[in-house]
């Protein structure tokens, strides 16, 4: 340790200089105050060992000056039994420790300074750790606000720290996250799902990915893939949420579809119309020419009963081709509208089960015929779901529409339930059911609600603006 010794006794200067050197140390040795402050910056020294009482100045007027001129080397103080008071005092000004001249002095001395070198030594570690930690922290938050997805990081329910793309995408600083904002975003998220999982999650591990809404300050409703990651902040647990934003893929994927489903519809159409307008009019006109021909035959005991077969297979095919086409395309849904279509379906559906279904609307005006369409599917998947799978007694369906051009369903039943997410999850996989139901309401841009779990029944609302279609 190089250090500076500033005594004006020249023997006492020696005698110290000398004990410390065989210690080990490198010893400068000055008389004057104004030599240390001379030679500081050429000798950087480690510690300064400062006589109280020097000739050109007293030690307070020393440290006064060396703390104005930012030489910040730590000090001890040497002093005599009659300064100790001050000594003290330049303890509170900084000063690591103070010896007396007394006749262990010289004995006392090496021993406080190594004492004070140890101190040096951690202290100097420690502010290298909280440097290396400073720039390690640094160059995590320039590489995590690289990151073109928002990442929010939080700990037993608190958000500490946020990226520049959660501020640019979700439109949330740390300060309105704080003000209740993360506890409404919180509560309509898997999150609570999350917390319970990283009370017994391992650092680094996985959350499993899952999709979601989200909306953002601006009212905005994004689609984004959530992974949470149970890992470290600052050197503390913290959770890590990394939202991917998918809404331009499941845009596109809604536009896909809608193409899909809009195609599917038109053909429906064309074959329903074609079954009834075209078949069924020549399987009626075939029928008409054979009971004519039973009429002009005068002894036609043989050919009755072959008229009568034809007869019957006419029938059953006019039978067939008015039901294959009320099951492609209801005509009351393309003549009437999708109130009297649920109508007729839910009267229909009504008599040859237990479960009573209960239908209310008062639309009284034609939508769109893709709305229409979308709506009628809609419940009629809904009620055959709830009919095969939920074990209900009751049914009950609402269309409503107001004044400012929104159209709502609701829809409920008071069935079994079913686990949402895991449900939601399988039905991705098959392109099935529940997942079938959203897409269509998404194609018709309505945003759409389900509440249900085991044994509370379902219930799905859905909301479509027809003045903004």
């Amino acid at each position: 340790m190089k250090i500076i010794l500033v005594e004006d006794n020249e023997s006492l200067n020696r005698l110290v200089s000398f004990s410390l050197e065989k210690a080990g140390h490198e010893v400068h040795g000055f008389m004057m105050a104004s030599e240390l402050i001379e030679n500081y910056q050429s000798l950087k020294p480690d510690l300064l060992l400062l006589d109280f009482s020097l000739p050109d100045m007293n030690g307070r007027e020393l440290v006064e000056v060396l703390q104005e001129m930012k030489y910040d080397a730590p000090f001890v103080i040497v002093t005599g039994h009659s300064d100790i008071k001050l000594a003290v005092e330049l303890m509170k000004m900084g000063a690591l420790d103070f010896v007396v001249k007394d006749e262990s002095f010289q004995e006392v001395l090496p021993a406080v300074v190594e004492r004070v070198n140890k101190h040096i030594i951690i202290q100097k570690d420690n502010e290298k750790y909280q440097k290396q930690l400073v720039e390690s922290e640094k160059l995590y938050r320039n590489t995590v606000n690289q990151i073109p997805d928002p990442i929010l990081y939080y700990y037993k329910g608190e958000p500490f720290y946020i990226n520049q793309a959660f501020e640019r995408i979700l439109g949330y600083d740390m300060e309105s996250l704080r003000a209740e904002k993360w506890k409404r975003l919180k509560a309509k998220t898997h999150f609570k799902k999350i917390d319970i999982w990283f009370e017994n999650a391992s650092e680094n591990e996985v959350y499993p990915v899952f999709e979601m809404q989200l909306k953002t300050s601006q009212g905005k409703l994004i689609y984004v893939l959530v992974k949470a990651v149970k890992t470290k902040f600052n050197d503390k647990d913290a959770n890590m949420i990394l939202f991917s934003d998918i809404t331009e893929k499941r845009q596109f994927e809604a536009r896909l579809m809608k193409s899909i489903i809009d195609t599917e519809e038109k053909e429906r159409i064309r074959f329903a119309r074609d079954l009834h307008d075209e078949l069924g009019p020549i399987l009626s006109g075939i029928k008409l020419y054979v009971d004519l021909q039973k009429r002009n035959n005068p002894n036609p005991q043989n050919d009755d009963e072959l008229c009568q077969k034809i007869t019957d297979l006419i029938d059953s095919a006019v039978s067939i081709s008015r039901n294959l086409s009320g099951d492609l395309i209801p005509g009351v849904l393309l003549d009437f509208g999708v109130k009297k279509a649920i109508a007729g379906f839910v009267e229909q559906m009504s008599h040859p089960v237990s479960t009573e279904i209960n239908f209310e609307s008062n639309l009284d005006i034609r939508l769109e015929q893709n709305v229409e369409i979308t709506l009628f599917r809609v419940v009629k998947e809904l009620v055959n779901n709830s009919l095969k799978h939920s074990e209900c007694n009751s049914i009950d369906v609402q269309l409503l529409y107001s004044e400012n051009g929104i159209v709502r369903l609701f829809y409920e039943d008071d069935g079994k339930g079913f686990d949402f997410d895991d449900t939601l999850q399988n039905a991705k996989r098959t392109g099935l059911g529940l997942s079938n139901i959203t897409n269509r309401l998404n194609m018709i841009q309505a945003t759409c609600n389900i509440e249900t779990s085991p044994g509370n029944g379902f219930a799905l609302s859905a909301s479509i603006d027809t003045q903004n279609g």
